[in-house]
């Protein structure tokens, strides 16, 4: 997929402007001022506000408070990325006919399904961008997604960090009889995302503590049940910090993904696991200055890095380095090809 590079403050600025473009366009709503009216707390509109109070700003952010613009902007890029039309276009919503337009904007528009049509949108685009002929569906008692070669049934859920094991089943129980209620013999994949808590920082490429307990209780799950299920591809989002102030300091937001296998499924899956493998990333770099006294500054609070159950101060972690340990800011090399700026990279 094409790259975009935020490298000046002249760039970000159109950036965040697009951004506020495609949101307002997306619900047909300038300023999204009818939706808030409506729905004070919706998704859309937290994103939205957040973006208005970047560019307000001059595009520059307030340490130790810039985690909530970094994670409006690169979220949005991130569920955009694989869907949305790059401008210029007449029409935001041109490359869907009436009808299906009509129910994607009603899914939309509910504070309650949102993040759930945002999900199948972004499942639904990725799909395509692969390669596979994938169509959205909006019959009741069907999957969400249809890949056209061989029919292939896609179902995309959502649920969050702390569901109980029992909703986990009750989410696969449905994706099981929707793709055998299409055809009894076939089977199809789910697509599983997992919301949590963008502020727990990953400081590697484990799978969370968190997620963790979700991916058992599935591989549990499927051990004999839900045949018509041959995959969940579980995806989640983390983010990496590497640096801190005043050094410059570049934001990793991931799209990361794990299929797990049913062992003895319905039937052959046309889609071989390898290829359902979901990995993006939306980057940005933040280029501190000064704006009051050294002195000043360092007796600002320092917020905590968390990854999983543990707190890590940058504090803490300055004063612990060691010369043959592992050193804040070293992983950088390991996004040395990105440029400067908000970058939006396939990472499969």
């Amino acid at each position: 997929m094409p790259t975009e590079r935020w490298s000046t403050y002249e760039a970000i600025a159109r950036g965040v402007e697009r951004h506020l473009e495609q949101l307002a366009e997306m619900f047909d709503d300038e300023g999204l001022g009818g939706l808030r009216r409506r729905f004070p707390d919706h998704p859309a509109v937290r994103h939205y506000d957040a973006l208005v109070k970047l560019a307000s700003a001059d595009n520059r952010m307030a340490w130790p408070n810039e985690f909530d613009a970094m994670a409006a902007v690169c979220t949005l890029g991130l569920d955009y990325s694989t869907w949305a039309p790059r401008a210029p276009y007449d029409d935001f919503w041109s490359f869907l006919d009436a009808e299906t337009r009509s129910w994607t904007l009603g899914q939309l528009r509910s504070p309650d399904q949102f993040e759930d049509a945002m999900a199948e949108l972004f499942t639904w685009g990725w799909l395509r961008s692969e390669g596979f002929n994938a169509r959205r569906v909006n019959e009741e008692g069907q999957s969400d997604v249809v890949v056209e070669d061989g029919g292939h049934r896609c179902e995309v859920k959502q649920i969050h960090i702390g569901t109980a094991d029992t909703r986990v089943a009750r989410v696969l129980g449905r994706a099981n009889r929707q793709i055998k209620r299409t055809d009894p013999e076939s089977v199809g994949t789910l697509f599983l995302s997992i919301a949590r808590t963008a502020t727990r920082a990953a400081f590697d490429d484990r799978v969370p503590n968190d997620v963790e307990p979700h991916l058992a209780a599935l591989r549990d799950a499927l051990k004999v049940h839900y045949r018509s299920v041959a995959q969940v591809v579980v995806m989640w989002d983390d983010v990496m910090i590497l640096g801190s102030p005043p050094d410059p300091v570049l934001y990793a937001f991931r799209r990361r993904s794990v299929v797990v296998e049913h062992p003895t499924p319905r039937a052959n899956t046309s889609i071989p696991p390898h290829a359902l493998n979901v990995g993006r990333t939306a980057t940005s770099w933040v280029r501190w200055t000064p704006a009051r006294p050294a002195a000043e500054a360092a007796e600002a609070p320092i917020r905590p890095f968390v990854a999983g159950d543990i707190e890590v101060t940058e504090l803490f972690r300055r004063e612990n380095e060691v010369a043959d340990g592992i050193e804040r800011g070293t992983q950088s090399r390991h996004f040395a090809s990105l440029m400067h700026g908000l970058s939006l990279t396939s990472t499969e």
